[in-house]
C-alpha cells in the first residue's frame, strides 16, 4: 500500500486495474474496491478525511469512465456535473475542484481499461533487454506496450508483470549504440514513477520503484527504431 503515494488516485486505479481483473458479481466488486479505497487511504492520509471518501470517488471515477467512452451515452457527463455529484462527499466537506477537475480531465482524455495480460491491447511487443537496478546487467524481458504504458515480464506466457512503467511526464532517450533507449523523467523529477513485483511475495503483491532512469536494449538498431516508432504512435 505504501507505494500508493506515488501516485494521484487515477493513476493507482488504473495500475490497480491493470492488476487485479473485476469480479462479476456486484458485491465482490464492492470489497475488491473497498481494500483498494483504504489502502489508497492509508498511503495518502491527508488527502481525504477517510477511506469512504476514496471508495466513494473511485466508484465516480469509474462511472465517469464508462460515460466518457462508451458509445451508448449520447449526453456525456460535464465537468460541472461530475463536481456537482460528488459534493459533499469527504464526511460531508467538499473536496477541491482543483483535485475533481484534474481527476476529471484525466478519465476522459484516457479510457481506463482492464489490462491483465490477456486483455492488454498492445501496441507493440516483443523482447528487449533490460537493465538492472542495482546490479547493471542485462536480462531478456517480454515487454508490451499498451497506450502509455510499458509491462515488462519474465516470458512471453506470463500472465502478470515483473513491473510496469508509466510513460506519462517521461523523456526516451536514444544511446550512441542506436541499438538502446534511455528513460528519464521529464522536468524537474528526480525519479520515475514505477512498480515492480515484490521478491519472494505473491505475484499479485508489488512494491515501488525507485529508478532514476530504465535502460532497454534491442538485438539490433532496427528493432530500436521500431520501438521508438511505436512510442510516437502512442503520443497521437
Amino acid at each position: 500500500d505504501p507505494h500508493f503515494s506515488l501516485f494521484t488516485l487515477d493513476e493507482a486505479l488504473r495500475f490497480f486495474l491493470s492488476i487485479f481483473r473485476l469480479p462479476g458479481e456486484a458485491q465482490q466488486i464492492g470489497r475488491v474496491m473497498e481494500r483498494f479505497a483504504s489502502g489508497y487511504a492509508r498511503a495518502r492520509p491527508t488527502l481525504f478525511v477517510s477511506a469512504d471518501t476514496a471508495y466513494v470517488l473511485c466508484y465516480a471515477l469509474i462511472l465517469l469512465n464508462v460515460d466518457a467512452h462508451s458509445e451508448q451515452v449520447t449526453n456525456k457527463m460535464t465537468l460541472e456535473q461530475f463536481i456537482s455529484n460528488n459534493r459533499g462527499i469527504d464526511d460531508g466537506r467538499d473536496l477541491p475542484r482543483d483535485l475533481l477537475a484534474s481527476l476529471y480531465v484525466s478519465i476522459v482524455r484516457d479510457e481506463i481499461k482492464i489490462e491483465q495480460r490477456e486483455y492488454i491491447s498492445a501496441v507493440t511487443e516483443g523482447w528487449l533487454y533490460k537493465q538492472g537496478g542495482r546490479v547493471k546487467t542485462f536480462k531478456k524481458r517480454y515487454v508490451i506496450l499498451s497506450g502509455s504504458v510499458i509491462y515488462y515480464y519474465k516470458t512471453a506466457k506470463e500472465r502478470e508483470p515483473l513491473g510496469f512503467i508509466p510513460l506519462e511526464d517521461v523523456e526516451v532517450r536514444s544511446m550512441p549504440d542506436l541499438a538502446s533507449f534511455k528513460l528519464i523523467p521529464a522536468g524537474t523529477a528526480t525519479v520515475m514513477k514505477s512498480v515492480h513485483a515484490k521478491k519472494g511475495g505473491r505475484t499479485s503483491a508489488f512494491a515501488p520503484g525507485h529508478h532514476r532512469s530504465f535502460l532497454f536494449r534491442a538485438a539490433t538498431s532496427a528493432e530500436m527504431r521500431h520501438w521508438a516508432r511505436a512510442r510516437m504512435r502512442t503520443r497521437t
